[in-house]
Parts: structure tokens; sequence; C-alpha cells
């Protein structure tokens, strides 16, 4: 049975994102929807330097995430809820991304720390999304 706590981010969303460093402030759209066993993820990021398309699939505990820079899954990452937060937990070249997701009544906070070669998880990024109507 799929957690029903997708139902809270299953939509279209639309927001910022701001690196934890002040650097850069970047638009995104975000659209999440049902999967066999969880959910489907699109995103895409534009703008403070860095563009950024993605797409993940979230199967029981499972997640794939591709990306445009290059991130294609050798093992599947984790997915899972803490509380109402629904992490997303993978490595890329060596680098551990955890992204977390919180639904709120209207928008989803979204908070991802990195961590290189066993260091400690540093806060990246945040973003706040609202839902948005799709024509």
């Amino acid at each position: 049975m799929v957690d029903a706590r997708y139902e809270r981010v299953i939509g279209d969303w639309t927001g910022a994102d701001e690196f934890v460093d002040g650097s850069a402030t970047a638009s995104g759209i975000l659209s999440i929807a049902p999967g066999p066993g969880g959910v489907v993820i699109d995103y895409v990021r534009r703008g403070g330097g860095h563009d950024l398309a993605a797409h993940a699939v979230i199967a029981g505990d499972g997640l794939w995430w591709f990306d445009s820079d290059g991130a294609t899954p050798a093992q599947p990452g984790e997915a899972g809820w803490q509380d109402d937060m629904l992490v997303l937990d993978r490595e890329h070249d060596g680098v551990r991304h955890v992204l977390g997701l919180i639904a709120r009544a209207d928008r989803i906070d979204l908070h991802l720390a990195t961590a290189a070669s066993g260091d400690g998880l540093a806060p990246v990024m945040s973003g706040s999304y609202s839902r948005r109507t799709v024509s």
C-alpha cells in the first residue's frame, strides 16, 4: 500500500530556491505525480548560475534520480518519511545528496544538504513552492 502522505505532495508547484551561502536565487518548477508504489517527480531550476532538470522515481523505499548534471543511478537511493518530511537520500560521484520535502497546506518547503566522502551533511539550498494551476 502507498503511504497516504504522498497525497499532500502530489501536484504542480512553482517557487524559488535560495543557496544558503547567499550566492544565488533560482526559480523552480516542481511536478509530483502518483507512481507505482510512490511518486514520480520532475523538477526544473533556472538561474543562480546553474540550471538543472531532474526526474526521479520513488517506488517503495527506493529512489531513482536522473538529472542534467549526469546523475544516473548505479543503485537506487532511499526515499522515506521522517514525520511529515519526505526524505530523498542518494549518492552521485561520491557526494551524498539529501533532499527533504515538507508539504504545508498551500506550499512545499524543500531543503537540500550534501556531504562529500563521509563528511557531515551541510545545508546547500532551501526553497518554498506554492501550488500552481496547470492549464
